[in-house]
């Protein structure tokens, strides 16, 4: 996979800022010189996890086509890997 279609899920606490305090994952796809967030994996009050994936066409992510997904998850593994294979499939071959 080039640097270009990277995706990486990282805790909301280890990006800092205002999001330092808040639970949960942001999902982000590199887009060359800069990388787009494109998602999140939240965590309900029941301990699943809730997938959110978006991508419109204003949000020029390269190499990926419009989508949406979301869906609940047992576990963040399981909902990190679904993002993954989702965004995989949305790969824009053009």
């Amino acid at each position: 996979m080039s640097k270009a279609h990277k995706i990486t899920i990282e805790r909301f606490q280890d990006l800092g800022g205002l999001l330092e305090h808040s639970e949960g994952h942001g999902i982000f796809v590199d887009c060359g010189s800069h990388r787009m967030g494109v998602g999140s994996i939240l965590p309900l009050p029941d301990g699943r996890y809730v997938l959110n994936v978006t991508i419109m066409p204003e949000m020029q992510v390269q190499g990926y086509k419009p989508c949406n997904l979301n869906s609940f998850y047992d576990t963040v593994e399981s909902a990190a890997n679904a993002a993954r294979t989702f965004l995989a499939s949305q790969r824009d071959e053009w």
